[in-house]
């Protein structure tokens, strides 16, 4: 555990013993830092701190959303702004729709809220338990309409099929080599109906963009979680990975604070792949679905060759 008295970091923590330990120059108690300066130097020295803290060993580390990562997902990830697009594609397609990656159901309670029959395929049994349980609590409708599986969307053999299947928020990235997209893609193919729809939110990147990165973590987000009555600060940190492809090692830093000042740091670390263009193109066009469009947002705007993500839509032939 640490500890942090207010309004900043406790001595004992600032100076920590060892080597070098005395390099994160902590700002003292009651320090002006007020300018923009003297604000990026008291982070600079936090992230220090904290990258110490890492190097010591002296904090869990959980594979990415199992454990802490699961538990924290919800007050990290509040993104809704594809949520309108997926609905369209629902109000196209109609049910069922199948979604690989369901997570905590960021997309698939609103899809079964609106009167779609959803199954919402997970690996991560953390997350699953999350969405269960919020799933219990919704109306009887609601939950008539979804069904929650657990497993590995590669292996992915199921009796029922589809009119729409969803990959969203680059969930893609979490598959690591070629063959291992192209059998996903391949099974969501064999489990949709004829005339039925892939849409996959892709994070595309830029061989150049992974060359570089911060060489320390980087305060990404500050959150309260009242249920704890705690203060959650994520630190993110990127390492590029050139080879065999492509690549960034990911860690999320959770530095959590209780109201007594008790603090504790959880890491979870994955290693996410960028998808360059010709290849998102080939695996559709392997799994024998019908490129329908790649766009460069939920708007269907063209995708231009500089965007690091794109939406990609396919359909099976009828």
């Amino acid at each position: 555990m640490l500890y942090f008295s207010r309004p900043c970091v406790s001595p004992a923590l600032a100076q920590p013993k060892g080597d070098g330990g005395a390099d994160c120059e902590i700002p003292p108690a009651g320090a002006d830092t007020g300018t923009s300066e003297q604000r990026r130097t008291s982070v600079a020295a936090f992230t220090c701190l904290i990258q110490k803290v890492i190097d010591s060993g002296k904090c869990r580390v959980a594979p990415d959303y199992h454990g802490p990562g699961a538990e924290f997902y919800d007050l990290v990830q509040t993104w809704q702004d594809d949520l309108p697009y997926y609905l369209t594609w629902a109000e196209r397609q109609g049910s069922p729709i199948l979604e690989l990656g369901a997570g905590t159901g960021r997309v698939l309670l609103p899809l079964a809220r609106a009167g779609y029959r959803v199954t919402g395929l997970e690996a991560s049994p953390d997350m699953l338990s999350i969405l269960e349980r919020k799933l219990s609590g919704e109306p009887a409708d609601v939950r008539s309409r979804v069904t929650l599986l657990r497993g590995d969307m590669r292996d992915l053999c199921l009796n029922s099929r589809f009119c729409l299947i969803l990959l969203p928020l680059h969930t893609l990235s979490h598959l690591l080599g070629y063959q291992d997209r192209l059998r996903v893609f391949r099974a969501a193919a064999r489990h949709l109906v004829p005339g039925g729809v892939l849409v996959a939110d892709v994070e595309l990147g830029r061989p150049e963009e992974t060359r570089t990165a911060p060489p320390a973590p980087v305060l990404s987000g500050v959150h309260y979680d009242a249920q704890r009555d705690s203060l959650l600060l994520i630190l993110t940190h990127e390492r590029p990975v050139q080879a065999p492809r492509p690549a960034r090692h990911l860690e999320l830093l959770y530095l959590t604070v209780d109201a007594e000042g008790k603090a504790s740091l959880t890491t979870t670390v994955c290693t996410e792949e960028l998808t360059p263009v010709e290849e998102l193109r080939r695996l559709m066009e392997e799994a024998g679905l019908k490129p329908v469009g790649l766009y460069r947002n939920y708007a269907e705007e063209d995708l231009r060759e500089e965007d690091p993500t794109a939406v990609a839509v396919a359909r099976k032939p009828r």
